[in-house]
């Protein structure tokens, strides 16, 4: 009866990203870098896997949560680090043992987009387009002369790496999501 009790209390809310069911993984790469993997499942349910990297090194990982449902907040420790994730919107937030937030990124459940703070300067995503401070503008990951006042900014080089002038960095495998 209690096992049906429970059953019946049971919220499970997927998790969601770019308008498809997914799996959310948070591992421990090192004392300093957490990896996540956003995953949208395929129709048979299974996680759409990124496609292999020429430049990536692989380096083992130790998996901290992964999961398909999310109904509450839920907080798991990653070599020192409290990693929150909230269900809706899809959510992520980094911060130190002191509780000190390093970083939090938030997803559109509809498309897929993220966006993440930026309380500092944020540097890098390669070359063109306005320089420096990265804030508040979009940035396509696609390269071209398509940029914006070209002979003074020059051609688009996207890197999917940024890094916070206040400590942390960020790097994106596939971003333009799965397919992109």
């Amino acid at each position: 009866m209690i096992a049906g009790l429970a059953a019946l209390s049971t919220d499970a809310a997927p998790v969601r990203y770019a308008g498809s069911h997914a799996e959310l993984t948070v591992a421990r790469v090192s004392d300093r870098t957490v990896e996540l993997r956003l995953a949208p499942l395929d129709a048979n349910g299974q996680p759409l896997t990124a496609l292999p990297s020429s430049v990536l090194v692989s380096f083992p990982r130790e998996v901290v949560w992964r999961g398909r449902e999310l109904s509450t907040p839920k907080e798991v420790m990653v070599a020192g680090w409290r990693i929150r994730l909230e269900p809706s919107p899809l959510t992520l937030q980094v911060r130190r043992a002191d509780g000190r937030i390093v970083q939090r990124l938030v997803w559109n459940e509809a498309d897929g987009f993220m966006s993440f703070r930026t309380d500092a300067p944020v540097l890098g995503l390669g070359e063109g387009g306005p320089q420096f401070d990265r804030r508040g503008r979009r940035y396509p990951m696609k390269d071209g002369w398509g940029a914006d006042n070209r002979p003074v900014l020059g051609s688009r080089i996207a890197v999917p790496f940024l890094i916070g002038t206040d400590g942390w960095a960020l790097f994106l495998h596939q971003p333009q999501g799965p397919g992109g």
